[in-house]
């Protein structure tokens, strides 16, 4: 399946954490598939720092509900390049063209696994994760019961946006727009301005490097490195809200990632 953006993703992360995503991919076990976390770390413990940018960074791998095994998230597959992640990526591809057909005739109604895969083939472990990956893919589904595919009898509703966005490969791909493309040709636009009648670029940034930015900056991923630049240009412009808006923004993604769903239940109870 050709799918956009693929290499730059696999550029903007670099090779080690394609080889992670393999490694896990290839270990993966369960329902749905995952490795143990604390396994996984003590046995490879030269890839602990990429492991904490692949999931706190790039979002290409999650906890589990109880934060005791990794999760590839569906985004990864086509970065891993293995027989079987393509397998899967097609299997994914063949129900996904049955959605939009699916969602006007049931609406956002519960359907049932059977006729969700309609006629695909292949082996079922494999569809069954193929449905989970794409339950986990954004703006495709609209509700499901908990354990989908696993559980038996379980559902899942379509999301309205099958109809828009037409191949799973789309659905990759927007991501892939969202957090690696975009973000990156926004880093170059705001790094190539200078305010007017200003010595230095920069109010954000002090650091007695070549460019003036510190070395936490380089860990950062495009999506983070493009807010805070977005932050130094206002405050470089001597604006006071949109700083404020954008830090916010910088601190809730921050939060997002460490806290995952701690931070959620914290909420929950406090609420």
């Amino acid at each position: 399946m050709d799918i956009p953006h693929v290499e730059t993703v696999k550029e903007a992360i670099g090779s080690q954490a394609v080889e992670v995503l393999g490694k896990i991919f290839e270990s993966r076990k369960g329902e749905p598939p995952s490795v143990p976390i604390q396994r996984f770390r003590a046995d490879h413990e030269e890839w602990i720092s990429t492991l904490d940018i692949l999931e706190g960074t790039y979002s290409l791998i999650e906890r589990s509900r109880e934060s005791a095994d990794y999760l590839i998230r569906s985004y990864a597959l086509p970065l891993i390049g293995s027989s079987e992640s393509d397998e899967i990526l097609n299997i994914m591809d063949k129900i996904y063209t049955r959605f939009p057909e699916l969602y006007k005739e049931h609406l956002s109604q519960p359907i049932g696994i059977d006729t969700l895969c309609g006629s695909v083939s292949g082996r079922k472990d494999l569809i069954n994760e193929a449905l989970y990956y794409m339950s986990q893919s954004h703006g495709v589904y609209s509700g499901m019961t908990t354990g989908f595919p696993y559980i038996e009898n379980s559902t899942f509703c379509i999301s309205e946006t099958v109809l828009s966005k037409k191949s799973i490969g789309r659905v990759l791909s927007e991501y892939y727009e969202w957090h690696f493309v975009n973000p990156k040709n926004q880093i170059a636009s705001l790094e190539s301005f200078a305010p007017s009648g200003a010595d230095t670029w920069s109010v954000f940034f002090k650091e007695d490097t070549s460019d003036g930015k510190p070395d936490w900056y380089d860990y950062l991923g495009d999506t983070q490195k493009a807010l805070i630049l977005e932050i130094d240009s206002a405050l470089s412009n001597e604006l006071e809200a949109l700083p404020t808006i954008g830090l916010r923004n910088l601190l809730e993604k921050i939060k997002g990632k460490r806290l995952g769903k701690l931070g959620n239940l914290i909420r929950k109870k406090r609420g």
